[in-house]
């Protein structure tokens, strides 16, 4: 910086946390794209009141290895971390 050169900020592809944030944030909004009426606050999720809430729908939800989660995690994870994430075995 002093000699009046900054190097742009490097990203590495291969980040785990940053992986495993993408794996939950494609997981979740895999899930309210299906469950729309989960979206919006709180009270949408949670279901305060009374039905099903969004924790419960989710846990009945990812045990049945969507496809469409699938694909986006194949497609955004480098096939060598793959394995490490468990995304064939939905680990």
């Amino acid at each position: 910086m002093i000699e009046g050169r900054i190097k742009p900020p490097i990203i590495e592809l291969k980040n785990e946390k940053i992986i495993s944030r993408h794996l939950y944030s494609i997981a979740i909004a895999d899930f309210f794209r299906k469950f729309s009426d989960y979206f919006g606050d709180a009270d949408s999720f949670f279901r305060f009141e009374e039905g099903i809430s969004g924790t419960e729908r989710i846990k009945e939800y990812l045990p049945t290895k969507p496809e469409s989660i699938l694909k986006s995690l194949k497609r955004v994870i480098p096939e060598d971390l793959q394995k490490v994430f468990g995304v064939d075995d939905w680990k």
